[in-house]
């Protein structure tokens, strides 16, 4: 009985998000109508809503992110450690959030342009294995989805909004944070990734006559 509630919330919260995607206008289901996510500066996590546990470690930025284990939708999982090297990119997101839904088109993007590069991008959601299945058969996407239905990572992070981003370097440090939709395929995003990944890779060696 509980599965069919939720099934039938599943289906209700689509509707809608479908609805409000349709009347806002097609282009608002595409990249150029958001704003380029803003990674002009570090952004420290904002003061957490009265109520909610303090995250040791996800108090500032420029600071070793927490690891975690997430799996994907074939069972295949992977921590964060085991991505260090890489610049990551991990989106916490919902399928009951049409912002998370509006601003997936430019993540899959931006994980094809970044192809071939030391780059990951984790999409995190607590929904189950169920729920995400039955929402890409409603719209597909090419992003690599991960299933935290125990909320480890979102514990680790502290995450209470959605969609809301945290991109760690190759050292594993936290190097920034979003909070909101943004347009994550935009020129001045791929850039900031280029300049991450070109900042640890190690000096180039010069050999003497």
């Amino acid at each position: 009985m509980d599965k069919k509630i939720a099934l039938i919330g599943f289906i209700v919260i689509a509707t809608v998000a479908l609805i409000y995607l349709s009347l806002s206008g097609p282009k608002m289901f595409y990249p150029e109508a958001l704003p380029p996510a803003d990674l002009s500066t570090s952004s420290a996590r904002p003061e957490l809503p009265p109520g909610h546990p303090e995250v040791p470690g996800v108090a500032d930025t420029a600071i070793q992110a927490p690891d975690f284990k997430v799996t994907d939708l074939q069972g295949r999982s992977v921590s964060l450690h085991e991505l260090r090297g890489k610049a990551v990119l991990i989106n916490f997101w919902s399928t009951s959030c049409p912002p998370c839904i509006i601003e997936m088109p430019s993540l899959a993007k931006l994980n094809r342009l970044m192809a071939g590069q030391p780059f990951q991008i984790l999409a995190v959601t607590a929904d189950s294995r169920r729920t995400v299945e039955a929402f890409l058969k409603e719209i597909p996407l090419d992003l690599p989805i991960y299933l935290d239905t125990s909320h480890q990572a979102h514990d680790q992070f502290g995450v209470y909004l959605f969609p809301e981003s945290f991109i760690i370097a190759p050292d594993g440090k936290v190097d920034n944070h979003v909070i909101g939709a943004a347009d994550w395929s935009h020129s001045s995003v791929l850039e900031y990734f280029q300049k991450l990944i070109a900042a640890a890779a190690p000096p180039a060696q010069t050999t003497t006559p």
